[in-house]
């Protein structure tokens, strides 16, 4: 084991006895420059690093150091004039030409030919280096310092990149944190942390899959042989900093680097305090496991590694970032594509269809050859990279945010089945259903959880959305349904979606989570799942509507007459909401058309302890609530409201139970959601060619379809609210102009909501019920409309001589 440590030489000098020395060297030396200075002192006191060299760089910015503390005073003595990162400096040497672009990069980089790292050692590599870093990466070459480590990324495919080392942070608050020594023990080994000052992976290769955490792990064995060859000693951690704005880190995490805290923002040579850097993620990798034995530091005194990612820590307000300008980039501008290029084109396209949402693209686009190309383009793209979870990347981290703070949302899960039945050549569809007549229907199904706060009674956002492929049963297949294993049915997704919520409930502890399902969600092995999760039962909890009339442990009475024999604990008035008729499909019954309308429900509930399925037999019974809500006195021409409801929930009072009744009815949101999706935003008038086209369109009217849920919500029920929070300028000022042409109130979002709805049709009599989100749509429609039209007249008028445009 190496116990080398870094000479501590302002510590040194700044003894009393040592200062009057150096002042005694400043007299003899007078008129020197710092750096021929500093080696005298070296000289003199014997500072030498690990190789026996002079450490005349450390020596120099102690002694500016002490001058700056007035310890000792350069001024008058030593000609010298500090770095100031603000000064322009030397160029480096770079090649006249661009450095060649690689070919044939493979998609993945375990199809990569002769993948290797090239120690920069020549004049004519740290050429190509230089001329890679200045052209390519953000930062350019910069000014390194310190020890220094430089390499190329090669292949047979050409140069794909490069990656330098250089001396560590001189101070990081966090990193300090995370490794716990005291400001001695940093002073004495510093020098054992080097930082991964640049990092570039070429445009042309950052679409090989896996490449960037090959290639760090690659450096990390190369940089522990070749700094040990270079300065005759070995370090035991590597930092780096990740600008968020730029990448969130994953390759790095992919590699097993830690993220520890984030930067201060301010430079090594930020002497003026300007923090004139971005903050940025520090991220470390241990070179050795033991880094902290062996540079004396006490194990206990090293902070806790937080990895939680920033957004569960920063909440955001459900109505920020809400305008039409800005809502794709905040949804949409943290997805991980796989190229920065894809990301903006995704914003792009997001916020083009939601200015029109039923409405093609080609129709919202307005003939742009080059957005309705790149719009194809990118749905057709065969990267695996884009994707369902990655395109909903950014939204479900504003999803989170949006619940941060908030004591108890709802989960709530459904699905919904997209019918392309017409388009014949489309490739991947599955069936969906079946007439009457027995032919099937050919689309996808979409499986979503929807987050909804309960006591705002609006919708924060959507944490998953997974497309179940279908399955297919072999006809020589024998098993019965309790003999296939869960991962091979398609009730998996019910699984799948709650252990996604127990992901981020484990994050966000002061919130609870409840997950609600329909009858679809109603099968033992759910509940048997449900128990095994980390926070079932903590902060995250499971309200279903029962369809299966269990058995009851140490009763003779199953589950329904159990509950109808319960004393009644009191009743409630709820709002029936409307409902559209549907014909019968597969396995799903007709639903006949209804209106409106309240019922008064009786209310009863019990603890129960369900009994498995007997073919379960190594199942065990579990401990549920159960709640019965049924209609009292129900009208003759519709169907009486009969709820049984199982729960994970407490339930000790006719609250408690009233509670349940009113979660679940908040459970009709999604089907509202899913209403705006296929009417409001055309999601099933698409005509991609293939089901992963037509996934990525779907996908991204989702998010659309919950901003425009989202804006009709906070207008019914946070009505006070100014309408700014919604809309820009330029729609507020058409609001104001249709406000005053047509004599309606304007004066806060309740009224901007209502006269939008207006616009799409709404007649806004006395005696009618508060506008439906099928006037919304068609009026948020007209509205932008008007907004473009507004525009292109302030354009027109600016050009000939009037008010400037808006920007």
């Amino acid at each position: 084991m190496e116990t080398h440590a870094r000479n501590l030489i302002k510590d040194t000098l700044s003894r009393p006895e040592n200062l009057i020395k150096v002042n005694q060297l400043l007299e003899i030396n007078k008129g020197a420059k710092l750096c021929p200075f500093a080696s005298i002192v070296c000289q003199h006191f014997d500072f030498k690093d690990y190789e026996g060299k002079l450490q005349t760089t450390n020596c120099a910015q102690a002694l500016l150091a002490m001058d700056t503390q007035r310890l000792i005073s350069l001024h008058g003595f030593i000609d010298y004039k500090p770095y100031d990162p603000r000064e322009n400096h030397a160029k480096p040497i770079c090649l006249e030409t661009d450095v060649p672009t690689p070919t044939n990069v493979p998609e993945s980089v375990e199809e990569m030919d002769d993948l290797r790292l090239i120690l920069v050692n020549t004049d004519e590599l740290r050429t190509i280096w230089n001329t890679l870093m200045e052209k390519e990466h953000p930062l350019g070459v910069g000014r390194p310092v310190g020890h220094q480590l430089f390499y190329l990324i090669h292949s047979k495919h050409g140069w794909l990149g490069g990656l330098s080392f250089v001396s560590a942070a001189l101070s990081l608050e966090d990193r300090e944190k995370f490794i716990g020594w005291t400001e001695d023990q940093r002073l004495e080994h510093l020098d054992r942390v080097i930082n991964m000052g640049r990092f570039l992976i070429r445009n042309s290769a950052v679409h090989c899959k896996n490449l960037e955490s090959k290639v760090l792990s690659m450096s990390m064995e190369a940089v522990r042989q070749d700094f040990h060859a270079k300065y005759n000693f070995s370090p035991y951690l590597v930092e780096t900093f990740v600008d968020p704005a730029h990448s969130t880190g994953e390759c790095y995490q992919a590699a097993n680097w830690l993220e520890v805290g984030t930067t201060k923002g301010r430079g090594r040579n930020d002497r003026y305090n300007d923090t004139y850097k971005s903050k940025k993620s520090i991220f470390i990798y241990p070179l050795v496991p033991d880094f902290r034995e062996r540079m004396g530091i006490d194990p206990a005194a090293a902070g806790s590694l937080d990895r939680t990612p920033e957004y569960y820590r920063t909440p955001v307000e459900i109505t920020e970032h809400m305008d039409v300008d800005e809502w794709a980039e905040f949804e949409f501008g943290s997805c991980q594509l796989g190229h920065a290029r894809r990301t903006k084109r995704v914003v792009r396209i997001a916020d083009t269809m939601a200015r029109q949402p039923t409405q093609s693209f080609n129709s919202a686009a307005k003939g742009n050859h080059t957005e309705i190309e790149g719009y194809y383009n990118f749905l057709e793209n065969k990267a695996k990279d884009i994707n369902e979870d990655s395109l909903l990347q950014g939204h479900k981290q504003r999803t989170i945010q949006r619940t941060l703070g908030r004591p108890i949302v709802l989960c709530v899960q459904d699905e919904t089945t997209f019918n392309f039945t017409s388009l014949a050549k489309c490739e991947g569809l599955r069936n969906i259903s079946k007439n009457q007549t027995g032919r099937s229907a050919k689309g996808l199904i979409a499986h979503t959880t929807q987050v909804i706060d309960p006591e705002q009674n609006v919708t924060l956002g959507l944490l998953n959305v997974s497309f179940p492929a279908e399955i297919k049963k072999d006809p020589a297949d024998r098993r019965t349904s309790y003999e296939i294993p869960l991962d091979e049915k398609k009730t998996h997704s019910w699984v799948l979606h709650t252990q996604t919520v127990d992901e981020v409930a484990q994050n966000v502890p002061d919130t609870t989570f409840v997950m609600v399902g329909d009858r679809e969600n109603d099968f033992f092995e759910y509940f048997v799942e449900f128990d095994k999760m980390d926070n079932a039962k903590e902060n995250l909890h499971a309200l279903v509507r029962v369809q299966n009339n269990r058995s009851i442990e140490g009763e003779n009475l199953r589950l329904f007459n159990s509950l109808e024999q319960a004393e009644e604990a009191g009743q409630i008035t709820i709002t029936v909401p409307r409902q559209s008729e549907r014909p019968k499909l597969s396995k799903k019954k007709s639903k006949k058309k209804r209106k409106k309308r309240t019922a008064t429900l009786s209310i009863r509930y019990r603890t129960v302890v369900v009994k498995p399925p007997s073919q379960m037999k190594d199942a065990q019974p579990i401990t549920l609530q159960a709640i019965y809500a049924v209609e009292v006195n129900p009208p003759a021409d519709d169907s009486p409201v009969s709820w049984r409801l199982l729960t994970t929930l407490p339930v000790q009072s006719f609250e408690d139970a009233v509670q349940c009744v009113t979660f679940y009815t908040k459970r009709w949101k999604i089907e509202e959601f899913h209403r705006v999706l296929k009417s409001g935003c055309g999601a099933e008038t698409l005509t991609n060619r293939t089901s992963e086209a037509l996934k990525r369109a779907i996908l991204i009217k989702m998010i659309i379809a919950w901003r425009i849920t989202l804006l009709l919500q906070l207008g019914r029920n946070v009505p006070g609210l100014p309408m700014e929070v919604c809309f820009d300028d330029l729609e507020v000022e058409v609001l104001r102009t249709f406000a005053a042409n047509t004599n309606h109130p304007l004066n806060n979002l309740k009224d901007a909501i209502l006269l939008i709805a207006i616009l799409g049709g709404f007649m806004g009599r006395k005696g009618d019920l508060p506008p439906g989100y099928e006037v919304f749509w068609r009026g948020y429609e007209k509205l932008q409309t008007m907004r473009l039209a507004h525009q292109l007249s302030r354009i027109k008028s600016a050009a000939l001589g009037g008010e400037d445009p808006p920007p």
